[in-house]
């Protein structure tokens, strides 16, 4: 738990930043924390192109407003994360920015990690049952398949509605890729696993 709990600190602490720097630019016309966060805390092609690599990690600590942390820490805490998946949902945000020849969109969060643990996790165990809002219950192959369907729909029919639902389609591919992998005994020091 003392991973999970520094993880979420770093997430407090790049959203307080995040804070300081939307505010400092709102109030006193100062930039340079704002546009520090944003070469350095956002994955976009345009930064990948700068040679800022690390964006593609670093995007996943990275939180500008209240509701996105307050989700993102409540999954890192009961699901925690995947940084390799993260990385997946990443690159697939980016591919899909770049056939949308929109250089310039944003991406930050860790959902496509928790997305990806979700899947994994669902793909696992499908049968096992998700209260949807704490009070639906929903089997796990629907959950995901749902917000599979969900999102795929939103990369494409809303594109521009804020979300990066291309980096969640990215995690759940990988969670489910993963479990895939596990099953036939392709991860190292696993010899498969059948789930139910």
């Amino acid at each position: 738990m003392t991973v999970i709990y520094g993880l979420i600190g770093v997430n407090v602490g790049v959203f307080l930043l995040w804070q300081y720097g939307i505010s400092s630019y709102q109030r006193f016309r100062d930039p340079s924390t704002y546009h520090f966060l944003t070469r350095h805390f956002v994955l976009n092609e345009a930064n990948i192109m700068a040679g800022r690599i690390w964006t593609l990690v670093t995007s996943s600590f990275s939180h500008s407003s209240g509701s996105h942390i307050l989700m993102n820490c409540i999954g890192l805490y009961f699901i925690a994360p995947a940084t390799a998946s993260g990385i997946f949902a990443s690159l697939t945000s980016l591919a899909y920015h770049r056939f949308r020849r929109d250089r310039w969109a944003g991406s930050e969060g860790a959902s496509g990690a928790i997305y990806a643990t979700l899947a994994f996790y669902g793909a696992l165990f499908p049968r096992t049952q998700f209260l949807v809002f704490f009070v639906v219950p929903m089997p796990a192959w629907l959950f995901v398949g749902g917000i599979f369907a969900w999102d795929l729909f939103s990369a494409f029919g809303r594109p521009n509605s804020g979300v990066d639902s291309a980096g969640h389609v990215g995690g759940i591919i990988a969670g489910v890729a993963a479990a895939a992998l596990l099953r036939r005994g392709r991860f190292p020091g696993h010899r498969g696993y059948r789930g139910r």
